[in-house]
């Protein structure tokens, strides 16, 4: 906090850490608006065709404008090597946080209106998810005709923003992960909770394809609907059971 980018991004206080690094609320002082920045994790950038990767996916995300995926309105590095990117700020909650109070004993719908501020005009919370599915569906679809996979589709990366639309957040990002830190640990990316098992059983974690988005959105109206994923367990047994189609 404090730091200024560009001459022009004021971070002022951090709203969040995941696996591909840390968000900022920030101040852009060109436009005088609040926007949301993201500290890219340095190890995302090991070589000079990773950093021309990042730059051509960032350019291309700047061009997709869709009301359920995050807008993208700049990208830097610093002369330090910092790498950002400048979003839209977005006020609500993640679907992996109202799972969470769900869980915790909240009713869902309850969950829903005191995340957003004001209930919700849908009293039915199956249908209510299928309206989330839906609009997640179309943004994916105009980004899969643009030949842009996510390949992490999951709750933690669903941004419910006020006052109720769901949006994709880390679009493109998580295809430069390693095999490694996709596999590690559930600490990292949770991948294997939302992972289709053909993507495992292939034998290539980073294979990019619109299926794997589908499924992604369907896992993660399972755990909507159901209360937990498709597959439980720690990573490993959750890549197991991926590897021979069987539900823990």
């Amino acid at each position: 906090a404090g730091l200024l980018l560009a001459d022009r991004y004021q971070l002022t206080e951090c709203r969040g850490r995941g696996a591909m690094g840390v968000v900022y609320h920030a101040e852009d002082r060109e436009l005088r608006r609040s926007v949301a920045v993201k500290i890219l994790d340095a190890r995302l950038f090991r070589d000079e065709q990773a950093e021309q990767r990042f730059q051509r996916e960032a350019e291309a995300l700047a061009t997709l404008q869709h009301s359920n995926i995050v807008s993208v309105f700049d990208r830097g590095r610093t002369p330090e090597g910092i790498h950002f990117l400048v979003m839209e700020l977005l006020e609500g909650v993640t679907l992996a946080g109202l799972i969470e109070r769900v869980s915790g004993g909240e009713e869902p719908l309850q969950a829903v209106a005191e995340a957003m501020g004001e209930p919700t005009s849908e009293a039915h919370w199956p249908r209510l998810c299928a309206h989330w599915g839906l609009d997640l569906a179309l943004g994916l679809q105009a980004a899969h005709e643009r030949d842009l996979v996510h390949r992490d589709v999951k709750p933690s990366n669903v941004f419910l923003a006020k006052p109720g639309r769901p949006v994709l957040l880390d679009f493109g990002i998580a295809a430069r992960v390693s095999d490694e830190r996709l596999t590690a640990t559930q600490t990292t990316l949770g991948t294997p909770w939302y992972m289709p098992p053909e993507q495992v059983g292939a034998g290539n974690l980073l294979a990019a394809a619109p299926a794997l988005d589908i499924y992604g959105i369907g896992a993660t109206l399972y755990h909507l609907l159901a209360g937990r994923p498709p597959y439980e367990g720690d990573a490993a047994a959750v890549l197991a059971a991926l590897s021979t189609h069987s539900l823990l």
